[in-house]
């Protein structure tokens, strides 16, 4: 089990790199989150489409995914 103090360490790494590249204004960092959001759905989708080779399945996925961001953003409210 991870330790309350460890688990986000990745997410920091990256946004720590991500801010030396791209800068230190607060649009940057907040703009990693996104990145990430979008980059897991379009692995989402490519990992369905090559286990179950049917488009539908695909979409679904990604809609079930986009739902579940949007549930979450909003809990936040």
């Amino acid at each position: 089990m991870i330790s309350p103090n460890q688990s986000g360490f990745l997410y920091y790494v990256i946004a720590w790199l991500w801010s030396q590249f791209f800068g230190n204004l607060v649009t940057v960092i907040r703009s990693l989150s996104p990145v990430i959001s979008l980059l897991s759905l379009v692995s989402i989708y490519y990992l369905y489409q090559d286990l179950f080779r049917l488009p539908l399945t695909s979409s679904m996925a990604v809609s079930l995914m986009l739902f579940r961001i949007n549930a979450y953003a909003q809990v936040g409210n």
